[in-house]
């Protein structure tokens, strides 16, 4: 917090030079009794105790003890997350929302537990990529016998499927890095530097405008945007509990665990027929069976893909849902916030489309 008070310092310094410029200029517009110099000064000195007065509430909302931070602590105290370090530990929301998307153990919300996206993520992606590359390789696998060709070229139909889902988890994976990078930048940036560069600015004349913008962003930033994040879980948690989460990512990771064992098995029976075909060709050819268990493997394959598929889609659909879409609810309720405190503050901000919100 040091570099915070340093900022508030240099803020209290320019006001003080502030007013007494100003109080100078009025007192010119009085000595040469000119109106315009008059108001001039006036207006300026109302907007250097209007700044002195934005600081001194801006300085006790934001300490450690603050009402900013009591408030922030305060609506999260309905959810838990591993201790975090500097700065991130100086703002509950924060520190929750980080863990929420990037922790290394599970989180609670309103005592139930839920394991972070990225170990949800990262364990659906690294099983179902395995399950990918296995089925990838076996349908290159063929052997011939005499004029009869044999290959596994049909397991082909099912890397297509396969592949968008990882495709979505490779997706879901760089967002929640994006967030939880974002929200690390918010935590190490927003108090300690652009919000006391705000009010530094804010106290020239020139400046104000795009001082009371930097004030808006840091506060809405610091305070709205993790707050989302909170919400958004007690959202979830209204209609999915952590345990239901949690069991759902297991039973998929489950299920593509069981397909791995198949594929597996699969290319042990290959092999085995394709050995057996070699050492006794004749044998194979009277009996017909130029693939042995292999076939009925396959058949089972086929037959548990399509619950694969629906346990794997529930998963991604709820990650989905957490990563990008609620996400996106986060920042226009802060790009909202942003522009009602700049407009407080006397100043605009526009976010182009986002303005039509």
């Amino acid at each position: 917090m040091s570099a915070v008070f340093a900022g508030y310092g240099v803020a209290v310094t320019v006001v003080a030079v502030m007013i007494s410029v100003f109080g100078i200029v009025y007192g010119l517009g009085i000595a040469l009794d000119d109106k315009k110099i008059k108001e001039f000064g006036k207006y300026e000195i109302y907007q250097s105790l209007i700044n002195g007065a934005i600081i001194g509430f801006l300085f006790i909302a934001f300490t450690p003890n603050g009402v900013i931070t009591a408030v922030i602590n305060n609506f999260s105290s309905g959810v838990t997350s591993q201790p975090c370090s500097p700065p991130m530990a100086y703002n509950s929301a924060i520190c929750f929302s980080y863990n929420y998307l990037f922790g290394s153990l599970s989180v609670g919300v309103n005592g139930n537990t839920y394991p972070s996206l990225i170990a949800s993520t990262i364990a659906l992606l690294t099983s179902t990529t395995v399950l990918y590359m296995m089925i990838g390789t076996l349908s290159t696998v063929s052997f011939s016998i005499v004029v009869i060709s044999v290959g596994l070229a049909g397991l082909n139909i099912f890397l297509g499927p396969l592949r968008d889902i990882i495709d979505l988890l490779v997706l879901n994976l760089f967002l929640i890095i994006a967030q939880a990078a974002l929200l690390k930048f918010i935590a190490a940036t927003a108090i300690s530097m652009v919000l006391p560069i705000g009010l530094v600015l804010r106290s020239f004349f020139f400046t104000r405008r795009l001082g009371g913008t930097l004030i808006a962003i840091a506060i809405g930033f610091f305070a709205v945007y993790p707050l989302t994040y909170v919400l958004a879980a007690q959202l979830l948690n209204s209609y999915s509990t952590g345990g239901q989460f949690a069991q759902e990512v297991n039973n998929a990771t489950n299920a593509v665990g069981g397909s791995v064992a198949t594929a597996k098995g699969i290319e042990g029976a290959t092999y085995s027929d394709a050995k057996g075909v070699i050492t006794s060709p004749a044998t194979y050819l009277l009996g017909f069976n130029p693939i042995g268990d292999a076939a009925g493997m396959i058949l089972g394959l086929g037959n548990g893909f399509s619950s694969l598929m629906s346990a794997l889609g529930s998963v991604v659909s709820d990650l989905i849902i957490q990563v990008f879409i609620l996400p996106i609810f986060s920042l226009i309720l802060t790009i909202i916030s942003v522009r009602e405190l700049a407009n407080i503050m006397g100043s605009e901000v526009s976010f182009g489309k986002f303005d039509v919100l």
